[in-house]
């Protein structure tokens, strides 16, 4: 429903012209899934975004990140996603 929306998203994409019934109905065309270089984008944007909090990219294991100095350790292939850890911080 539009109400869960913002103002200011509704007014910056003009939301209300797209609305059925105080729906927001859209049908996404063009997204990384099924583009060939998803896992490359995906990765590039988990390096962009984890690295400065510490993870880092295991050098033998595609997809595996691990902290540098928590016990913390996950998986992610495609869009599947394992967590470990063994300290609640």
């Amino acid at each position: 429903p539009i109400k869960h929306i913002s103002q200011t998203i509704i007014d910056k994409y003009k939301l209300e012209k797209y609305g059925v019934d105080k729906i927001v109905y859209f049908e996404v065309t063009k997204g990384m899934y099924g583009l060939p270089q998803a896992g490359k984008l995906a990765n590039n944007q988990l390096i962009k975004f984890l690295q400065p909090h510490g993870y880092n990219k295991c050098s033998i294991t595609p997809g595996l990140w691990r902290h540098e100095t928590r016990d913390i350790t996950f998986c992610l292939v495609v869009d599947d996603l394992a967590i470990k850890y063994t300290n609640i911080e």
